[in-house]
C-alpha cells in the first residue's frame, strides 16, 4: 500500500506537465515510511466505521470522522456535501440460518440490502422454483476461475442469467408465474438451480498485464479489454422477452403475494464466496426476506429435495431502515493553491461499501490512499500552484450516484435516454442522449486521480 501510495504522491506533480523535484520527492517518501498515519486511516474507516453502506449512520459517521481528521491535518474547506440519493438507508443488524431437517446444520448467507426483516424467528419447509430463462448466447463470458459469470446471482437475480442473456418470453413467463404462485405460500424459496462451478486448474489471479489494462481504457477501441463500464455489455432488447430486471421484479411480485416466508438466492460462486449487494426496488415492501446462500449450501438443500425428502430451514434476519439517508455525502477537502488557485486537481474515491465486510478493499484502501496523499503534502507544507481537493465519494456500489451527483453540481451533465429498452437499466448504464451541457467550473480542473483498484501498485 505505501508504494501505491508513493506512486500517487509522485503523479500529482506530472498534472501540470512540471519537472519533478527530486528533493521533495525524497521528502515524501521519508514522511510516508517514517510517519505514516495509512494503517490508522485505514483502521478507522474498516474496524470503527465498516461497513459504510449509502445512506446508513455508518457511513455518515465515518465520512465526519474523515472530514475532521483531514481539518486537524491542517486541509481546508473540509465539509460534507449533500446529494440526492432518494431512499432510505439500510442495514443488516443481525442474521442467522439453519438447517434443521432432515439434519441440523449451520448455513453460510448474506442478507440482499434493501429486504425486508423476517418477523421474528421464521421455521419453514423448503422448496424449490426454477424460472423460465431465455436462450443462451453463443458464448458466455468466463469468470477467472472457470465458471460461466452470473449476472447478478448474488444480487437477486431469479436463477442465473449469464451475461449477455435474453430474458424470457413473457408469455411463458406470466402463464408460470400464474401456475407457481399457490406453490409459496409460508415456504422458504429456493429460486433457481445451483451454478455447478467447475474445477479449476489456473493458477490464481496476479497481476494483470499492462497490455491489458491499456487495451481496456483505449479511448479508440474501449471494449478492448472487455466489458462494457461496470455491467457488461447489455443484451438486445426483444418486445417479446421480459428484461432480466423485469423478471426479477415479477419474481419478487409473485413471492410476495403469494406469502412466501424467504427467498433464498444461489451465490454461484466458488470457494464459498459470497457476494450480496442490493434489492434493485430500494423498497422492502416489494420483497420477502432475501439471502444469498452459499452455493455448497444451496446446492446441497437441492440435492436432499430432489430426493424427495422434506427440508426444514430457519431463519431470523433483523433489518433497518434510516429514512434520513435519502440525502447522502460526499467528503470533501482541500489544500488551497497560490497562483492557479481557481484550478483543481482532484483524486479520490468511493467511501461508500457493501454489508458483507468492513469494507477494507472495496474501498477503504482507496480512500485511506488518496487521505494519505494529502496529509503527506501538508506534513511537508507542499506550496502547490494549482487547489488540490480530495473527493470522498457515496452511492458508486448502487450506481456511481455520488461522483455523478457531485460532477452535475459542478461540471455538467446530460440527459439519459428514456428509451424502453434503456428505463430497465441501472442509470449508470443508460446511454447519454442531447449534448453535454458543461459548466465554468469543470474547465477549471487539470485532471483527476481515481482510486478504487483494491490492493497493487497504481499505474498510470
Amino acid at each position: 500500500m505505501k508504494t501505491s501510495l508513493l506512486a500517487l504522491c509522485l503523479l500529482l506533480p506530472l498534472v501540470a506537465q512540471e519537472r519533478v523535484d527530486e528533493v521533495t520527492d525524497a521528502k515524501m517518501r521519508s514522511e510516508e515510511l517514517e510517519h505514516s498515519q495509512i494503517m490508522h486511516t485505514l483502521h478507522m474507516l474498516t474496524d470503527r466505521y465498516g461497513p459504510r453502506v449509502t445512506g446508513t449512520p455508518n457511513h455518515e459517521m465515518a465520512a465526519k470522522w474523515a472530514a475532521a481528521e483531514m481539518t486537524k491535518w491542517g486541509l481546508k474547506n473540509a465539509h460534507l456535501e449533500a446529494w440526492e440519493f432518494g431512499h432510505p438507508g439500510w442495514l443488516n443488524e443481525s442474521a442467522t440460518g439453519h438447517l434443521d431437517a432432515p439434519v441440523h446444520e449451520n448455513i453460510k448467507f448474506e442478507v440482499l440490502a434493501w429486504t425486508p426483516s423476517t418477523a421474528g424467528k421464521v421455521v419453514a419447509s423448503a422448496v424449490q422454483i426454477v424460472p423460465p430463462q431465455g436462450p443462451m448466447p453463443a458464448e458466455a463470458p468466463v469468470t477467472a476461475n472457470g465458471a460461466t459469470r452470473s449476472g447478478g446471482a448474488g444480487a437477486g437475480a431469479p436463477g442465473r442469467f449469464p451475461a449477455g442473456r435474453l430474458g424470457p418470453l413473457k408469455t411463458e413467463f406470466d402463464q408460470w408465474i400464474a401456475e407457481t404462485q399457490s406453490k409459496v405460500k409460508g415456504k422458504i424459496v429456493l429460486i433457481g438451480k445451483a451454478a455447478v462451478i467447475p474445477v479449476s486448474f489456473n493458477p490464481l489471479a496476479t497481476r494483470r498485464p499492462d497490455d491489458q489494462v491499456k487495451a481496456q481504457f483505449d479511448p479508440i477501441h474501449p471494449s478492448g479489454g472487455g466489458g462494457y463500464g461496470r455491467g457488461g455489455t447489455p443484451p438486445p432488447t426483444d418486445p417479446t422477452r421480459y428484461s432480466l430486471n423485469e423478471a426479477n421484479a415479477k419474481v419478487d411480485a409473485m413471492l410476495v403475494a403469494g406469502g412466501a416466508a424467504v427467498r433464498v438466492n444461489d451465490a454461484a460462486r466458488a470457494d464459498g464466496i459470497i457476494v450480496a449487494q442490493q434489492h434493485r426496488g430500494y423498497d422492502p415492501a416489494t420483497a420477502v426476506p432475501t439471502v444469498i446462500l452459499r452455493n455448497d449450501d444451496f446446492g446441497r438443500i437441492e440435492r436432499i429435495l430432489a430426493d424427495g425428502e422434506e427440508v426444514k430451514l430457519d431463519f431470523e434476519i433483523t433489518n433497518h431502515l434510516y429514512p434520513e439517508g435519502k440525502t447522502s455525502y460526499n467528503t470533501i477537502a482541500e489544500i488551497p493553491g497560490s497562483d492557479k488557485a481557481s484550478e483543481v486537481v482532484m483524486l479520490g474515491g468511493h467511501l461508500d461499501s457493501w454489508h458483507g465486510g468492513t469494507g477494507a478493499t472495496d474501498n477503504g484502501a482507496g480512500a485511506a490512499v488518496a487521505m494519505e496523499v494529502m496529509r503527506i503534502l501538508k506534513a511537508l507544507d507542499v506550496k502547490p500552484r494549482r487547489t488540490i481537493r480530495i473527493a470522498l465519494w457515496t452511492g458508486e456500489e448502487e450506481g456511481i450516484f455520488g461522483s455523478k451527483g457531485y460532477c452535475t453540481e459542478h461540471f455538467g451533465s446530460a440527459k439519459l435516454s428514456t428509451a424502453p429498452d434503456q428505463a430497465a437499466l441501472p442509470e449508470f448504464m443508460r446511454r447519454a442522449v442531447g449534448p453535454l451541457e458543461v459548466k465554468p467550473e469543470q474547465k477549471l480542473v487539470s485532471g483527476y486521480f481515481n482510486v478504487d483498484n483494491g490492493s497493487g501498485k497504481i499505474r498510470g
